[in-house]
């Protein structure tokens, strides 16, 4: 076999192909984004260190989880397309509860672009992508969700009652999905 030759697609469909594609780009900007917050977080005039860790770890699971799918992409004989990714809309969060605030949102947005890719690939009849999809990335993202979400309610309803809480309370925030992380 030529080495020049393409790789034999396997029941890939191009929509499927192409949704990964964007899908590793949104997981990236969310990585870019999680440093940022990082960064932002362990500043010495906002000093949340472990808010800082977790959102650095959250960064490094992104960009983890957009490389498997892109190496998923040419396992699979697709076309891996890289393109520009955006900067963060902000590089000043405003504290740590306005930066899990934003954390639950992209997290929300990340979770409801994988729902739709699922969708997708479903409807193209490729019952191992979306096994892959459930099993690595669906269902560990319930669980970030319910975890930010419980995070960012203890913030709102405690954290403008008592100042200085919200350090204490950021330094629960695990955003773990993966224990071997």
């Amino acid at each position: 076999m030529d080495s020049a030759s393409p790789p034999v697609r396997q029941n890939f469909h191009a929509e499927c192909e192409a949704a990964l594609n964007v899908q590793a780009r949104l997981q990236l900007y969310a990585a870019y984004v999680y440093l940022s917050m990082a960064v932002y977080c362990d500043r010495s005039d906002v000093a949340l260190p472990h808010l800082a860790r977790a959102f650095l770890r959250r960064a490094r699971r992104w960009r983890q989880l957009a490389e498997q799918l892109l190496l998923l992409q040419t396992e699979r004989g697709g076309s891996v397309v890289l393109s520009d990714i955006a900067r963060p809309q902000s590089d000043d969060w405003r504290g740590g509860a306005q930066a899990v605030e934003c954390a639950f949102h992209l997290e929300d947005t990340l979770h409801q672009s994988l729902l739709e890719l699922h969708g997708l690939v479903a409807a193209r009849g490729d019952p191992h992508l979306g096994s892959i999809l459930q099993r690595r990335y669906l269902r560990p993202q319930a669980r970030v969700l319910g975890e930010l979400g419980a995070h960012l309610n203890r913030l709102r309803s405690l954290g403008s009652h008592l100042p200085g809480l919200e350090s204490c309370l950021c330094d629960g925030l695990n955003l773990d999905d993966d224990p071997c992380i």
